[in-house]
C-alpha cells in the first residue's frame, strides 16, 4: 500500500494472483523513480521482507518521516 500510495501503481504484477503473492514473498522491492528515490530508505524498512529490517516502533517510524519535513 505504502508503494501504491507514492507511486500510484503497484509494487508487484503477474499474469495470476500467485505469482504476485511469490512476487511479495520472495523478489526485491523494485526501485522507486528517481524523482522518488529519496524515499527508497525508508520504503525498504517499511516493506522489508524480515521483521527484524522493519522499522522496530511508531518512533522510529516517526523519526525516519520527520527527516523529510523542511522547517517552515
Amino acid at each position: 500500500m505504502f508503494y501504491e500510495m507514492l507511486t500510484g501503481h503497484k509494487p508487484y504484477t503477474g499474469a495470476t494472483a500467485m505469482e504476485v503473492i511469490y512476487k511479495h514473498k520472495r523478489a526485491e522491492l523494485p526501485p522507486l523513480e528517481p524523482e522518488l528515490a529519496g524515499y527508497q530508505p525508508m520504503l525498504t524498512r517499511l516493506l522489508a521482507k524480515s521483521p527484524a529490517d522493519r522499522f522496530q516502533s511508531a518512533r522510529e517510524l516517526l523519526e525516519a518521516i520527520s527527516a523529510f519535513q523542511t522547517p517552515a
